[in-house]
C-alpha cells in the first residue's frame, strides 16, 4: 500500500539535475553563472574525491532511511522500510523551505503526516516525528564528528594522525553499534 511515486519523483529530479549540470558546465565556462558549477567541476575533475563525496552522502542517506525505518517499526508500521523511504522523501521536501530554527515543527509534521497515511495513530505519529527529529540530529552530529576527524587525519602530523584515526575508528564502531541496535526491530 504505500505510493512510491514521490520517492521516484525526487530521485528522477535529482538525476535530471545532475545530468543538466554535467552537460551545461562546459557551455557556461565564460559566464558569471559558471561559479555556481565550481563544486561540480572540482568533483568531476578528481573522480576519486568525487566518489568519496558521493559515497559519504549515500552512507548518510542510508543512515537516515535506517533511522526512519527504526522509528516506523517502533510505532507499529507493517512495512517500515517502505514507510522509511516515504518519510525520508517527505523530510527532504519539507527541508527545502525552512520555516523555523532547525525546522523542528515542519519535520515533525511531515513525519506525522507520512506515518498517519500508513495507518498509524495520530498521537503515535506525532511522537514518532519528534523522536525521528532527535535521531536525525544525533546522526547528523555523529556524521559531522567522524567527517571532521577524517579530514583532520589528512592534514595532521604522524602521531596526531594516528590518534585521530583511532578516535575516528572508535566513533565509526560506536555509530555502527547504535545503528545495529536501532535496526533490530526492523530485522526481527
Amino acid at each position: 500500500g504505500l505510493p512510491l511515486l514521490p520517492v521516484a519523483a525526487v530521485g528522477g529530479g535529482a538525476a535530471i539535475l545532475v545530468a543538466t549540470v554535467v552537460l551545461l558546465r562546459r557551455r557556461l565556462r565564460h559566464r558569471h553563472s559558471h561559479r555556481l558549477l565550481d563544486g561540480a567541476d572540482a568533483l568531476l575533475g578528481d573522480p576519486l574525491r568525487g566518489a568519496r563525496v558521493v559515497g559519504w552522502q549515500l552512507m548518510e542517506t542510508g543512515c537516515r532511511v535506517a533511522a526512519a525505518g527504526a522509528v516506523a517499526a517502533s510505532v507499529g508500521v507493517r512495512h517500515p522500510l517502505a514507510a522509511a523511504l516515504i518519510v525520508t522523501a517527505a523530510l527532504d521536501l519539507a527541508g527545502l523551505l525552512p520555516f523555523a530554527p532547525g525546522n523542528i515543527g515542519v519535520t515533525s509534521a511531515a513525519v506525522a503526516l507520512a506515518l498517519e497515511r500508513t495507518g498509524v495513530d495520530p498521537t503515535a505519529a506525532v511522537a514518532a516525528g519528534l523522536v525521528l527529529y532527535g535521531v536525525q540530529t544525533l546522526v547528523g552530529v555523529a556524521y559531522g564528528f567522524v567527517s571532521t576527524a577524517l579530514v583532520a587525519c589528512e592534514t595532521a602530523s604522524d602521531p596526531a594522525r594516528r590518534r585521530l584515526q583511532v578516535v575516528a575508528g572508535a566513533a565509526c564502531v560506536c555509530a555502527a553499534a547504535a545503528s545495529g541496535a536501532a535496526l533490530l526491530p526492523i530485522l526481527a
